[in-house]
């Protein structure tokens, strides 16, 4: 499971991308999963997002394909790649601000969409030769965003993606393969890298610092922030899911539960539900912060 996304308006209804396997849903809390690959043009799926207005609207992005587009919740597909089709997304993301407003990670740049994904502007000045796969979007500005590259480290817009100014200071492993803001603290980010572990900035990504205190495997593939509790945040690494209950400052092991231990990405839903997304092609859910997990995954690949 290379990704997981939760319908906002309908919180019982996730959507599971699965690198092969294209997308699947469920309807109810991850109990019970169909696929919903019919007329997908390819099933080389990272990333899903559901549109924050609208439960039957999906976006995903695909290896090569670009971003892929259902109005009837995955029952039927369109591309929504206009000026940069073909390009492999690695993530998506709506900014908080501005419903209207979509991000796009490529291998080869950024695109951002001021109409829900209809049309897309793509550049990558600034951003030399590096890939990006991750991005953040400000939780107070349209047009401020942050990517992580593949070597590059982290960089910033303020401009709507017009331009990239690299943001690295303090970061000593420029491999960022997660990012994170905190949605009450719109300064404050935090980056999972490929060997360097967590980093947290508290100005904006202008600076950065190493929180990595009881954190057993610093290979970090997803971060993320509970929108209830700014304190907790939890890395999804190769070996588990480490939880900071102090913004992280320290870390320890969280996995009651969870018997699939290398992890691809950990997502929370508005209510503070937990969601982590194994190579196994497995969903856990947590809904007691971490405390323990519970394997949704009837009809889903692995089964």
């Amino acid at each position: 499971v290379e990704h997981v996304a939760i319908d906002a308006l309908s919180p019982s209804s996730w959507y599971a991308v699965l690198a092969g396997g294209g997308l699947y849903a469920s309807g109810d809390s991850g109990a019970t999963w169909t696929a919903r690959n019919t007329g997908l043009p390819q099933r080389d799926l990272a990333a899903v997002l559901v549109d924050n207005a609208s439960s039957s609207r999906l976006l995903v992005g695909s290896s090569g394909g670009g971003v892929l587009l259902s109005t009837d919740t995955g029952t039927s597909w369109s591309s929504s790649s206009s000026g940069f089709a073909g390009a492999s997304v690695q993530a998506l993301a709506f900014a908080p601000s501005s419903a209207d407003t979509l991000w796009a990670a490529t291998a080869a740049g950024v695109a951002r969409s001021t109409d829900a994904g209809a049309t897309w502007t793509f550049g990558r000045t600034g951003l030399a030769r590096w890939g990006v796969q991750a991005l953040a979007a400000s939780e107070t500005s349209a047009a401020v965003a942050w990517v992580g590259t593949d070597g590059g480290g982290v960089f910033t817009t303020a401009d709507g993606g017009a331009s990239w100014t690299a943001a690295n200071t303090g970061l000593t492993d420029l491999d960022v393969q997660a990012l994170a803001a905190d949605a009450d603290n719109p300064l404050t980010l935090f980056a999972g890298t490929g060997t360097g572990g967590v980093f947290r900035s508290l100005d904006g990504g202008a600076n950065w610092t190493a929180v990595n205190t009881g954190l057993g495997n610093l290979d970090v593939r997803g971060v993320a922030v509970d929108p209830t509790d700014s304190a907790r945040v939890f890395a999804a690494t190769r070996s588990g899911l480490f939880r900071s209950t102090d913004g992280g400052a320290t870390w320890a092991g969280a996995n009651t539960g969870l018997n699939d231990p290398v992890l691809n990405c950990v997502v929370f839903d508005p209510s503070g539900i937990a969601y982590v997304g194994t190579v196994n092609d497995s969903v856990y859910r947590s809904t007691n912060g971490g405390n323990s997990w519970q394997r949704r995954n009837t009809g889903m690949n692995a089964d």
